[in-house]
């Protein structure tokens, strides 16, 4: 099998992606095309937002997301050692749309995902906060949003839990208007060391 490199990943496996093990690997270009060992009938996967990070065995965790099908993206973490070799991947998401925007290491010495989901929360997309171990293992998640859309651009540890930056639509309020005016507003929240919001609002402009 030829390998093509993928920032530091060279092959990933298609029941992680595809979220069916009757299928072996697919490799991943850097310019986001896919070429698979075998015939499949998933469709053409597309690697987006990688975020990288040191680990203190000298390894790397690349954060990125991954299209399965036309009506799903996931949010994908791959560990690999010194010597470039994937140790484990995990995925993180739902059936719908979820999408990786920030990757930290926290203090406890596990990490923190965020990015947006239409999987779970109040419709659209939401802000998703995912809490996990050094080892990849989830271990809460906590939606932030509405019922227009909330896009999750960074995050930052502080002495009370975590900072969000990100940005929300504020739309139109007739409910009857099927194509709302919306604006794109800057939005902080914060939230404690489990996730649970102390605030939210909007960033003056």
């Amino acid at each position: 099998m030829k390998f093509i490199k993928l920032i530091s990943i060279t092959v990933l496996s298609l029941g992680l992606f595809g979220h069916n093990p009757k299928h072996d690997a697919i490799i991943l270009t850097a310019e986001g095309g896919a070429v698979s060992s075998m015939t499949t009938e998933y469709y053409q996967r597309r690697a987006t937002n990688d975020h990288q990070l040191d680990t203190p065995d000298g390894g790397k965790l690349t954060l990125f997301t991954v299209q399965t099908n036309r009506r799903q993206t996931d949010i994908v973490l791959s560990k690999t050692n010194p010597q470039g070799n994937e140790e484990w991947v995990k995925y993180y998401g739902g059936k719908g749309y979820d999408y990786a925007s920030d990757l930290i290491a926290t203090r406890d010495g596990g990490y923190l995902i965020l990015g947006e989901t239409s999987s779970y929360g109040n419709g659209n997309n939401d802000i998703y906060l995912v809490k996990i171990t050094e080892l990849g293992v989830k271990q809460w998640q906590n939606t932030f949003g509405d019922r227009y859309n909330e896009y999750g651009k960074s995050v930052r540890e502080t002495e009370y839990g975590y900072y969000i930056s990100g940005t929300r639509q504020d739309c139109s309020a007739d409910s009857d208007d099927p194509t709302p005016d919306c604006l794109t507003l800057k939005l902080i929240i914060k939230t404690d060391q489990k996730g649970k919001e102390l605030y939210k609002g909007d960033v003056a402009k």
